[in-house]
């Protein structure tokens, strides 16, 4: 039997991460494992819900030792991470390379950035690079899904990769599920006013902004929403999460599913963060309200909400219940404006965004 080639993701997930970066990986590698490429996962760290994930997935969890600065593991943003530390990681991720001997090695990371690219590219290793925060590269294929405005994306990395390094930019590259590329034969919600709601702040919710949105949507004008919440796995409130959605009523608990979609398509807006899920939303063609969780978010999710894909609140984790009420109440008293944002988010992403990338790594 031939052998399988190899791919090796690097990436963390977890507290102080999130799951962001493990979610569309591992919707990049499902599509590399229907060419028969034997995908393993290098972390810094492995949680019990991301062995999880993988496990279910059929994927591999390596670790990449014992020894991982807590700064790489868990920094949100690259700037926290020195040059050693960088060094370090990717002299040990190349110890797992000269064993595995992979075709790629795909990047997911926003702890590593250029001195860790370098290292490994000077091993003779082709690179893959997913990232959305418009810094400098050194790699192969870069790939970044974020929306910089109508026809602003091809001057994003200008002077910030090397010649020969093919883009891969803007949401069509969002790397979702297969399920976000198959468009429902039945239409979606079609009433003139909101009935459900889904709500969804990711997978751990450090801030809790969970709570606030229940508390929101229980207040007198909005208690007739049928709400479906989504408790993440890693999420620290989750008892008082659901005390709160028993005290709201109309409101239905869901916890580790293997798929948001169904609940999304019987929505009709959303509440929720800035990350992969939004994307999710926008596929689905969900309107959204939207608090920015992470810096990394507040950019994009600003972008988005000025050219009418998403309802946006500038205040971000620090907006207040009362607040993040009244952007509800506006939002589903204008039937015409949820329906708009339903077809604008259609036009914007097509959720074949995987399967693009793992062409191009094949190729």
């Amino acid at each position: 039997m031939k052998n399988k080639k190899t791919v090796i993701i690097r990436l963390d997930s977890g507290p102080g991460i999130g799951s962001g970066h493990l979610s569309r990986c591992i919707n990049l590698a499902r599509e590399l494992v229907e060419d028969e490429y034997k995908i393993y996962f290098l972390m810094g760290a492995i949680t019990n819900s991301a062995r999880r994930v993988c496990a279910k997935s059929g994927f591999e969890c390596l670790l990449l030792d014992g020894n991982t600065p807590r700064s790489v593991g868990q920094a949100p943003l690259h700037n926290s991470v020195s040059s050693e530390q960088q060094i370090d990681d990717a002299d040990r991720t190349l110890r797992f390379a000269s064993e595995l001997r992979p075709e790629w090695l795909i990047v997911d990371h926003y702890g590593l950035g250029d001195v860790w690219e370098q290292r490994i590219r000077s091993a003779g290793i082709r690179l893959c690079v997913i990232d959305d925060l418009a810094r400098r590269h050194d790699c192969n294929v870069l790939v970044d899904s974020a929306y910089d405005g109508e026809g602003q994306m091809s001057a994003r990395y200008k002077c910030l990769v090397p010649e020969d390094c093919r883009l891969f930019l803007g949401p069509q590259f969002a790397l979702l599920g297969r399920e976000y590329s198959q468009r429902p034969t039945q239409p979606g919600p079609s009433q003139n006013f909101a009935q459900r709601a889904f709500l969804y702040f990711g997978a751990v919710d450090s801030t809790n902004q969970t709570m606030k949105a229940i508390d929101a949507l229980g207040q007198i004008d909005l208690t007739h929403i049928l709400l479906d919440v989504v408790i993440g796995s890693d999420n620290p409130w989750r008892d008082d999460i659901v005390a709160l959605c028993k005290v709201r009523g109309n409101t239905a608990i869901h916890e580790n599913l293997s798929s948001l979609l169904p609940l999304m398509r019987r929505a009709d807006f959303a509440v929720g963060a800035g990350g992969v899920n939004l994307w999710e939303r926008i596929a689905t063609g969900l309107p959204s309200v939207v608090i920015a969780t992470a810096e990394n978010q507040i950019y994009l999710t600003e972008k988005l909400s000025a050219d009418n894909y998403i309802v946006t609140i500038r205040e971000g984790v620090n907006a207040t219940k009362t607040q993040l009420e009244n952007t509800i109440l506006e939002l589903v008293s204008e039937p015409s404006r949820l329906a708009n944002l339903r077809e604008r988010c259609r036009t914007l992403i097509d959720g074949k965004g995987a399967r693009r990338i793992a062409r191009v790594l094949l190729s």
